[in-house]
């Protein structure tokens, strides 16, 4: 059996059900590289020769080799199949197909690492990076071929979602939980935090700002991070830090309507640098100008974790382009559906796209 599918891919599979037995998050996270890692290189060949069916045979049958009984490895097995289907695509130059199916292995990772503790958070590390890794290459075909280039956009997305399981975890025990410590903090008999330094309070609020910025709690994420750059202006800490603090800030009150200065921008080049052009495109109701600087923007705006509600800020720049159109017809009460359609046309973009983003959540 393990010559006809390959004396190396039989291996490869064998010394990842062992990993897995032994929850041996490095030597497995490795195994789950599919950009630059040696493992591919010895396997990528007898992929080539093996359908999806072959797949999965060869999986159940190195696996059931280990352990026939385990439930770890019989929960692995599609993770595994799924990561050898990258592979094959990767190898056969279909990078579209691989940044897709990368996609679902996240999905599939995620959803297994709910039930299990901190110990594959290494691999979903390891998964969630090549995702991104792979859709900017997508994303460079798609556009080389005159397409939407929405990859990226999209792994973003998987990318909050394995964050959201983290600061959502209810299955870790305590001591090796990633979000129960608040918990337990707010239930234990400890001073209340004022009566703590200011730099930890300082520390412990940016945390909580971030984990609800992430979690979509707007309202929450603003008022500690209000008080982390309040604060930090008074102790006088460092740049580095008041621009993270602010690179969030900064979309959360775009989100309320509420833009940044211009002296404001004068005085941290960096954000300009960023948050510039969707300002501008805001206040001018250049819907045009602002696509093209998501699109420009992304990568920068997903490692910096703000994609998404820059995104949602998006909103804002149409309802400026409306309220255009209103007053050019001199603030008339009715006003034909076929106006907004032009205006929206002109402006690069499509009726449906747009009524999207005006409904969407704040």
């Amino acid at each position: 059996m393990a010559q006809r599918y390959g004396a190396r891919l039989g291996e490869y599979v064998r010394e990842v059900g062992q990993a897995i037995l032994d929850q041996n998050p490095l030597l497995l996270a490795n195994y789950l590289k599919c950009v630059a890692d040696d493992h591919l290189a010895k396997i990528r060949n007898e992929l080539l020769h093996q359908t999806i069916s072959d797949l999965d045979n060869i999986v159940f049958t190195y696996f059931s080799r280990l352990d026939k009984n385990s439930k770890p490895l019989h929960d692995w097995a599609p993770i595994i199949v799924a990561h050898l289907s990258v592979v094959y695509h990767i190898t056969t130059d279909d990078i579209i197909r691989a940044a897709t199916l990368q996609r679902s292995l996240c999905d599939l990772l995620h959803d297994y690492f709910q039930s299990q503790s901190n110990w594959l958070l290494k691999c979903v590390y390891v998964v969630n990076k090549d995702v991104t890794a792979l859709a900017i290459q997508a994303d460079e075909e798609l556009r080389s071929k005159g397409k939407k280039a929405n990859m990226l956009e999209d792994a973003a997305r998987t990318i909050n979602k394995a964050f959201t399981y983290c600061i959502t975890d209810r299955f870790s025990l305590l001591e090796e939980s990633r979000s129960n410590i608040l918990k337990a903090i707010a239930a234990s008999d400890l001073p209340e935090l004022r009566e703590y330094p200011l730099s930890h309070q300082i520390t412990f609020r940016y945390f909580l700002g971030i984990l609800a910025f992430k979690n979509e709690e707007f309202i929450k994420a603003e008022i500690d991070l209000s008080f982390v750059l309040e604060r930090m202006i008074v102790d006088g800490s460092r740049l580095e830090k008041k621009l993270l603090v602010l690179t969030h800030l900064i979309p959360i009150k775009m989100l309320s309507g509420i833009l940044p200065t211009h002296r404001m921008l004068q005085k941290y080049p960096l954000l300009a640098e960023i948050f510039a052009p969707f300002i501008s495109a805001i206040k001018t109701g250049n819907v045009r100008l602002y696509d093209e600087s998501l699109n420009k923007e992304q990568k920068e705006l997903i490692q910096r974790g703000v994609y998404l509600v820059i995104e949602k800020c998006r909103s804002l720049c149409v309802r400026v382009l409306f309220k255009k159109v209103w007053l050019i017809l001199e603030k008339s009460s009715k006003i034909q559906m076929s106006v907004f359609q032009k205006a929206l046309h002109m402006a690069g973009t499509d009726v449906e796209g747009i009524l999207k983003s005006l409904f969407v959540k704040p």
